[in-house]
Order: structure tokens, then C-alpha cells, then sequence
């Protein structure tokens, strides 16, 4: 089962809220595009069920994904702001794997050391940002093969 959005959304929050650090909008999208990245390759699909798209070599979350984030935000501010409540707790442990909470655990502390703009590089290096035009939908399972089929050729060369 995918998890959700909002789900995705829960863990990383609670997790950078433990940091004690903020959380750029810019941020946010990148580790939620780098954990769905990973995940394709490592499983098969992504975590979130994001329709993601290029946009000037950038991924971009659609615009109902956008809406779901401010609405979630708007829902659980308080609940952020005041610390993580037990509902809060259960509400991002319930739809993410194990597996799913091990590489947003791996991608969050990437950007932990990261700053904005080397995520950035980071995220416009992937090979989806590389390979798919402007404006591209981006279908993350199936550009994860094409990747991992690459990878012989590049270790070759």
C-alpha cells in the first residue's frame, strides 16, 4: 500500500521538529521528491503518491498536492507549533512502511548536512531531472529502471 502525502508529511515534520530546526518550502519539496526518488529505486515505486512534474530542471509537486500540503499545514499548525501530540504520533505512524520510514530517515539526514543549495544540486543531478524536458509528468518507477539498467554501463565507464 502507498502511503500518503500527508503521511509522508507527519514523519518529516516530527522528525525535523526533534532537530529543533525549520524547514524551508523549497526543503520540504526536495526531501519529499528525493525519498519518492530513492524509494523507486530501491522498491519499485514511490512513497507518496505525488504526481510530480519537471519544471526548469526542477521537480514540482502538481497543484493538488500543493493544496494538500497548505491544508495540512493549516489543519495541524497548532498541533506543530504546541510539540507532537499522541494523535500526532499516530497519525504519521499509521501509513508508512518500515521501509518507507527508513529512506525518509536516510534522506532526511542527507539534507541535515546539507545546505539549500547543495539539496539543490543534488536534486537537479538525479537522473529524472537530467533526462525529462520542462514541464515533463515524471514517472518515478519507470525512469528508476531505465536508471538502474544504466548503471553497468556507467560502472564500466
Amino acid at each position: 500500500m502507498m502511503a500518503t502525502l500527508e503521511d509522508a508529511l507527519s514523519y518529516i515534520l516530527q522528525k525535523q521538529l526533534k532537530r529543533l530546526n525549520g524547514i524551508s518550502p523549497n526543503k520540504l519539496i526536495r526531501i519529499l521528491y528525493l525519498a519518492d526518488w530513492r524509494s523507486s529505486i530501491n522498491t519499485g515505486h514511490p512513497i507518496t503518491n505525488v504526481n510530480w512534474k519537471i519544471v526548469d530542471s526542477e521537480p514540482q509537486l502538481d497543484k493538488g498536492s500543493i493544496e494538500r500540503i497548505v491544508d495540512f499545514i493549516e489543519r495541524n499548525g497548532r498541533t506543530i507549533n504546541l510539540g507532537i501530540s499522541e494523535t500526532y504520533r499516530k497519525v504519521f505512524s499509521e501509513g508508512l512502511s518500515m521501509g518507507d520510514k527508513s529512506i525518509l530517515d536516510f534522506v532526511l539526514n542527507l539534507s541535515a548536512s546539507q545546505s539549500e543549495d547543495a539539496l539543490a544540486h543534488l536534486v537537479y543531478s538525479t537522473y529524472p531531472s537530467i533526462t525529462q524536458n520542462s514541464d515533463d509528468a515524471i514517472d518515478l518507477p519507470k525512469l528508476a529502471k531505465q536508471y538502474e539498467a544504466l548503471q553497468p554501463i556507467l560502472k564500466a565507464g
